[in-house]
Protein backbone atom coordinates (compact mmCIF):
# COMPACT_ATOMS: atom_id res chain seq x y z
CA UNK A 1 0.00 0.00 0.00
CA UNK A 2 1.01 3.39 -0.74
CA UNK A 3 1.63 5.96 2.23
CA UNK A 4 -1.45 7.84 1.00
CA UNK A 5 -3.92 4.48 1.42
CA UNK A 6 -2.38 3.22 4.80
CA UNK A 7 -3.11 6.97 5.81
CA UNK A 8 -6.43 6.94 4.22
CA UNK A 9 -7.26 3.31 5.68
CA UNK A 10 -7.04 4.59 9.39
CA UNK A 11 -9.01 7.93 8.46
CA UNK A 12 -11.70 6.61 6.46
CA UNK A 13 -12.31 3.60 7.15
CA UNK A 14 -15.85 1.54 6.23
CA UNK A 15 -15.69 -0.43 9.13
CA UNK A 16 -14.76 -0.75 12.83
CA UNK A 17 -14.11 -2.96 15.65
CA UNK A 18 -13.52 -1.63 19.20
CA UNK A 19 -11.66 -4.38 20.84
CA UNK A 20 -12.51 -4.43 24.50
CA UNK A 21 -16.21 -2.88 23.93
CA UNK A 22 -17.71 -1.62 27.30
CA UNK A 23 -21.29 -0.98 28.73
CA UNK A 24 -19.79 1.02 31.01
CA UNK A 25 -19.89 4.77 31.00
CA UNK A 26 -16.76 4.62 33.07
CA UNK A 27 -14.64 2.71 30.50
CA UNK A 28 -12.65 3.76 28.04
CA UNK A 29 -14.03 1.19 25.03
CA UNK A 30 -17.54 2.29 26.27
CA UNK A 31 -15.99 6.11 25.38
CA UNK A 32 -14.61 5.34 22.09
CA UNK A 33 -18.01 3.74 20.96
CA UNK A 34 -20.42 6.81 22.38
CA UNK A 35 -17.33 8.94 19.73
CA UNK A 36 -17.82 6.78 17.21
CA UNK A 37 -22.12 6.44 17.55
CA UNK A 38 -22.92 10.13 18.83
CA UNK A 39 -20.50 11.58 15.95
CA UNK A 40 -22.32 9.79 13.13
CA UNK A 41 -19.42 7.49 12.40
CA UNK A 42 -21.18 6.35 9.02
CA UNK A 43 -19.47 3.08 8.51
CA UNK A 44 -20.23 -0.19 10.45
CA UNK A 45 -19.04 -0.29 14.25
CA UNK A 46 -18.77 -4.16 16.00
CA UNK A 47 -18.13 -3.83 19.77
CA UNK A 48 -15.88 -6.99 21.06
CA UNK A 49 -15.58 -7.98 24.04
CA UNK A 50 -15.67 -11.63 24.93
CA UNK A 51 -16.80 -11.32 28.81
CA UNK A 52 -19.92 -9.11 27.53
CA UNK A 53 -23.31 -9.78 25.74
CA UNK A 54 -26.71 -7.92 24.42
CA UNK A 55 -25.70 -4.57 23.47
CA UNK A 56 -24.71 -1.35 23.45
CA UNK A 57 -25.61 1.96 21.58
CA UNK A 58 -27.85 -0.33 19.91
CA UNK A 59 -24.73 -2.37 18.58
CA UNK A 60 -24.37 -6.08 19.20
CA UNK A 61 -21.32 -7.52 21.29
CA UNK A 62 -19.01 -9.89 19.43
CA UNK A 63 -16.92 -12.06 21.50
CA UNK A 64 -13.81 -11.93 19.32
CA UNK A 65 -13.22 -10.07 15.64
CA UNK A 66 -13.27 -13.96 14.00
CA UNK A 67 -17.15 -14.24 14.82
CA UNK A 68 -17.82 -10.87 12.69
CA UNK A 69 -18.89 -12.47 9.91
CA UNK A 70 -18.24 -9.15 7.18
CA UNK A 71 -14.85 -7.74 6.80
CA UNK A 72 -13.42 -5.07 9.16
CA UNK A 73 -11.14 -2.31 8.23
CA UNK A 74 -9.62 -1.17 11.19
CA UNK A 75 -9.51 -2.47 14.93
CA UNK A 76 -9.12 -0.10 17.85
CA UNK A 77 -7.51 -1.79 21.06
CA UNK A 78 -8.52 -0.06 24.51
CA UNK A 79 -7.13 -3.46 25.91
CA UNK A 80 -4.45 -4.52 28.36
CA UNK A 81 -0.98 -4.09 26.94
CA UNK A 82 -0.50 -8.00 28.03
CA UNK A 83 -3.07 -9.36 25.37
CA UNK A 84 -2.43 -7.54 22.99
CA UNK A 85 -0.02 -9.23 20.88
CA UNK A 86 -2.47 -12.35 20.96
CA UNK A 87 -5.43 -10.48 19.41
CA UNK A 88 -2.89 -8.72 16.59
CA UNK A 89 -3.26 -12.51 15.60
CA UNK A 90 -6.23 -12.87 15.86
CA UNK A 91 -6.82 -9.93 13.61
CA UNK A 92 -4.40 -10.34 10.58
CA UNK A 93 -6.68 -14.12 10.79
CA UNK A 94 -9.47 -12.11 10.00
CA UNK A 95 -7.58 -10.27 7.28
CA UNK A 96 -8.14 -6.65 9.46
CA UNK A 97 -5.27 -4.55 7.64
CA UNK A 98 -5.26 -1.84 10.42
CA UNK A 99 -4.74 -1.65 14.23
CA UNK A 100 -5.10 1.69 16.37
CA UNK A 101 -3.50 0.23 19.87
CA UNK A 102 -4.28 3.23 22.62
CA UNK A 103 -2.81 1.02 25.80
CA UNK A 104 0.08 2.02 26.90
CA UNK A 105 2.74 -0.10 28.74
CA UNK A 106 5.27 -0.82 25.78
CA UNK A 107 8.76 0.78 25.37
CA UNK A 108 7.94 3.39 28.11
CA UNK A 109 7.89 1.04 30.24
CA UNK A 110 11.12 -0.77 30.03
CA UNK A 111 11.66 -4.49 29.87
CA UNK A 112 8.67 -5.87 29.72
CA UNK A 113 7.28 -3.51 27.42
CA UNK A 114 9.88 -3.71 24.78
CA UNK A 115 9.40 -7.79 25.23
CA UNK A 116 5.64 -6.96 23.96
CA UNK A 117 6.55 -4.59 21.50
CA UNK A 118 8.90 -7.90 20.09
CA UNK A 119 6.50 -10.13 20.20
CA UNK A 120 4.01 -7.66 18.02
CA UNK A 121 7.03 -7.18 15.38
CA UNK A 122 7.40 -10.97 15.10
CA UNK A 123 3.28 -11.55 14.86
CA UNK A 124 3.36 -8.77 11.85
CA UNK A 125 6.14 -9.82 10.60
CA UNK A 126 7.48 -6.51 10.98
CA UNK A 127 3.97 -5.04 10.21
CA UNK A 128 3.77 -6.49 6.73
CA UNK A 129 0.67 -8.50 7.63
CA UNK A 130 -1.19 -5.11 9.50
CA UNK A 131 -0.40 -1.41 10.05
CA UNK A 132 -0.36 -0.03 13.41
CA UNK A 133 -0.48 3.15 15.19
CA UNK A 134 0.52 3.58 18.34
CA UNK A 135 0.59 2.16 20.93
CA UNK A 136 0.29 4.40 23.98
CA UNK A 137 -1.77 7.04 21.50
CA UNK A 138 -5.36 8.43 21.42
CA UNK A 139 -5.97 7.53 17.80
CA UNK A 140 -7.06 9.71 14.81
CA UNK A 141 -9.72 12.37 14.72
CA UNK A 142 -11.40 13.23 11.70
CA UNK A 143 -13.51 16.16 11.53
CA UNK A 144 -16.12 15.94 8.18
CA UNK A 145 -18.96 18.67 9.51
CA UNK A 146 -19.52 21.21 12.18
CA UNK A 147 -21.09 19.41 15.28
CA UNK A 148 -24.27 22.32 15.03
CA UNK A 149 -24.67 21.06 11.92
CA UNK A 150 -27.48 18.48 10.39
CA UNK A 151 -24.47 16.15 9.10
CA UNK A 152 -22.06 16.75 11.65
CA UNK A 153 -19.54 14.30 12.60
CA UNK A 154 -16.72 12.37 11.48
CA UNK A 155 -14.19 9.88 12.54
CA UNK A 156 -13.42 9.68 16.58
CA UNK A 157 -11.28 7.47 17.98
CA UNK A 158 -10.15 8.93 20.72
CA UNK A 159 -11.50 7.30 24.59
CA UNK A 160 -12.15 11.32 25.53
CA UNK A 161 -16.01 12.34 24.41
CA UNK A 162 -16.35 14.88 21.58
CA UNK A 163 -19.75 16.94 20.98
CA UNK A 164 -18.26 20.61 20.16
CA UNK A 165 -16.06 21.37 17.20
CA UNK A 166 -15.62 22.84 13.60
CA UNK A 167 -14.32 21.86 10.71
CA UNK A 168 -11.32 24.30 9.71
CA UNK A 169 -8.11 23.58 7.71
CA UNK A 170 -5.63 22.54 10.85
CA UNK A 171 -4.11 18.89 10.71
CA UNK A 172 -2.13 17.92 13.82
CA UNK A 173 0.02 15.47 14.34
CA UNK A 174 1.26 15.12 18.00
CA UNK A 175 3.39 12.28 19.58
CA UNK A 176 1.20 12.89 23.00
CA UNK A 177 -2.13 11.83 23.30
CA UNK A 178 -3.34 14.19 25.33
CA UNK A 179 -3.35 16.41 22.47
CA UNK A 180 -6.14 14.17 20.70
CA UNK A 181 -8.21 13.88 24.00
CA UNK A 182 -8.49 16.53 26.85
CA UNK A 183 -6.29 19.33 25.18
CA UNK A 184 -8.15 19.01 21.62
CA UNK A 185 -11.51 19.03 23.61
CA UNK A 186 -10.35 22.39 25.57
CA UNK A 187 -9.14 23.77 22.49
CA UNK A 188 -12.23 23.86 20.99
CA UNK A 189 -14.57 24.68 23.54
CA UNK A 190 -11.91 27.76 24.41
CA UNK A 191 -11.76 28.78 21.01
CA UNK A 192 -15.32 27.44 18.66
CA UNK A 193 -13.50 29.41 15.73
CA UNK A 194 -10.14 27.11 15.49
CA UNK A 195 -11.19 24.61 12.44
CA UNK A 196 -9.67 21.40 12.90
CA UNK A 197 -9.77 18.90 9.94
CA UNK A 198 -6.96 15.99 11.49
CA UNK A 199 -5.88 15.31 14.59
CA UNK A 200 -3.58 12.27 14.54
CA UNK A 201 -1.76 10.78 17.80
CA UNK A 202 1.13 8.30 17.14
CA UNK A 203 1.99 7.63 20.61
CA UNK A 204 5.69 5.75 20.78
CA UNK A 205 5.36 5.15 16.87
CA UNK A 206 5.78 0.97 16.50
CA UNK A 207 5.10 1.38 13.06
CA UNK A 208 3.37 4.96 11.70
CA UNK A 209 4.98 7.89 12.87
CA UNK A 210 4.46 11.72 11.67
CA UNK A 211 6.27 10.69 8.56
CA UNK A 212 3.11 9.45 6.65
CA UNK A 213 1.04 11.66 8.30
CA UNK A 214 2.98 14.86 7.17
CA UNK A 215 3.12 13.43 3.64
CA UNK A 216 -0.79 12.90 3.84
CA UNK A 217 -1.61 16.35 4.93
CA UNK A 218 0.70 17.88 2.58
CA UNK A 219 -0.81 16.45 -0.52
CA UNK A 220 -4.64 16.86 1.60
CA UNK A 221 -5.95 20.00 -0.61
CA UNK A 222 -8.35 20.63 2.93
CA UNK A 223 -5.46 21.12 4.61
CA UNK A 224 -3.64 24.43 5.01
CA UNK A 225 -2.13 24.45 8.31
CA UNK A 226 -0.20 21.50 10.17
CA UNK A 227 0.86 21.51 13.74
CA UNK A 228 3.08 19.10 14.62
CA UNK A 229 4.39 18.08 18.58
CA UNK A 230 7.12 15.30 18.69
CA UNK A 231 9.58 14.07 21.36
CA UNK A 232 11.28 12.18 18.71
CA UNK A 233 12.24 11.64 15.38
CA UNK A 234 11.11 8.49 13.31
CA UNK A 235 12.98 9.25 10.32
CA UNK A 236 14.69 12.98 11.51
CA UNK A 237 16.11 13.48 7.00
CA UNK A 238 13.00 12.44 5.99
CA UNK A 239 11.03 15.23 8.10
CA UNK A 240 13.25 17.61 7.49
CA UNK A 241 12.38 17.01 3.35
CA UNK A 242 8.61 17.47 3.93
CA UNK A 243 9.19 20.51 5.94
CA UNK A 244 11.57 21.84 2.83
CA UNK A 245 8.92 20.45 0.53
CA UNK A 246 6.11 22.45 2.17
CA UNK A 247 7.78 25.75 1.95
CA UNK A 248 6.94 25.18 -1.88
CA UNK A 249 3.60 24.07 -1.69
CA UNK A 250 1.06 27.46 -1.50
CA UNK A 251 -0.83 27.83 1.10
CA UNK A 252 0.79 25.12 3.45
CA UNK A 253 2.05 25.86 6.72
CA UNK A 254 3.45 24.08 9.26
CA UNK A 255 3.90 24.83 12.87
CA UNK A 256 6.55 22.56 14.88
CA UNK A 257 6.95 22.00 18.47
CA UNK A 258 10.14 19.98 19.76
CA UNK A 259 9.74 18.47 23.16
CA UNK A 260 12.34 17.19 25.16
CA UNK A 261 15.17 19.88 24.51
CA UNK A 262 16.48 20.17 27.96
CA UNK A 263 18.21 17.03 30.01
CA UNK A 264 14.87 17.14 32.20
CA UNK A 265 12.87 17.42 28.84
CA UNK A 266 14.35 14.30 27.39
CA UNK A 267 13.89 12.03 30.58
CA UNK A 268 10.16 13.32 30.61
CA UNK A 269 9.88 12.26 27.14
CA UNK A 270 11.58 8.59 28.01
CA UNK A 271 8.82 7.66 30.52
CA UNK A 272 6.30 9.28 28.29
CA UNK A 273 6.47 7.31 25.46
CA UNK A 274 10.21 5.70 25.93
CA UNK A 275 11.68 8.37 23.23
CA UNK A 276 14.99 8.98 23.21
CA UNK A 277 15.23 12.91 22.49
CA UNK A 278 17.38 13.72 19.70
CA UNK A 279 20.29 16.69 19.99
CA UNK A 280 17.72 19.65 18.98
CA UNK A 281 20.75 20.72 16.82
CA UNK A 282 18.77 18.98 13.89
CA UNK A 283 16.48 21.70 14.01
CA UNK A 284 18.88 23.99 12.86
CA UNK A 285 18.03 22.57 9.81
CA UNK A 286 14.33 22.59 9.21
Amino acid sequence: MSTKNIVDLFLNPKSVAVIGASKSPLKGGNRILNNLVLNNFKGKIYPINPNANGKVFNLDFYKSVLDVEDDIDVAIFYVPNRITPDLIAQCIQKGIKGAIIEASGFEEVGKEGIELRDKILKITNNFSKIRIVGPNCMGVTKIDADSDSEDKGGFFTSFGVMNKYKRGNIGIISQSGMLNGGYLMHLMTKYPNLGIRYSCSVGNKMDLSEIEFLEYFLEDPTVNVIAVYLESFKDPRKFIELCKKAKKIPKKTIIFIKGGRTQQGQKASLSHTGALAESSNVLHDV
